[in-house]
């Protein structure tokens, strides 16, 4: 059990405030590995800056609860094509071909641009099986 920790707390209501310096917050809570930590990144990743979405999927893609590849597999379903390439982002650091159904899924509905790249390379690093991602762009 993890005890209360006031300055995790701190960097929580730093991150959501954008205090300065706040682009190295979202490292720091995927350092410290608090759980509750997940949830102030998640929401993070969902914001419409793209510049704080990419470095809180980043930091989700680093942080060790299974929560954090939970809330970067669900991004994937964002309509937000920057939110999504954070999301990949984030799950190209953990490199865990687990992921593999997720990242296919997502390059079912992507269209041709640089989300669907980034998506392709990932399931190219990760061993994925990416034949019928490719089929499915022909029949567009």
């Amino acid at each position: 059990m993890q005890h209360p920790d006031p300055g995790h707390d701190l960097l929580v209501q730093h991150l959501a405030a954008r205090g300065p310096g706040w682009r190295r917050v979202p490292r720091v809570l995927a350092r410290m590995g608090r759980e509750e930590g997940v949830a102030a990144l998640a929401l993070a990743l969902l914001d419409p800056d793209p510049l704080l979405s990419w470095e809180a999927g980043r930091a989700l893609g680093q942080h060790p609860a299974p929560a954090a590849r939970s809330a970067l597999v669900a991004a994937l379903d964002h309509p937000s094509g920057p939110v999504v390439r954070a999301a990949l982002a984030g799950l190209s650091q953990r490199m865990d071909p687990v992921d593999c159904a997720a990242v296919l899924s997502a390059l079912a509905r992507l269209e041709e641009g640089p989300v669907r790249s980034d998506a392709l390379r990932l399931g190219e690093d990760l061993a994925c099986p990416l034949e019928s991602a490719q089929d499915s762009l022909a029949l567009r």
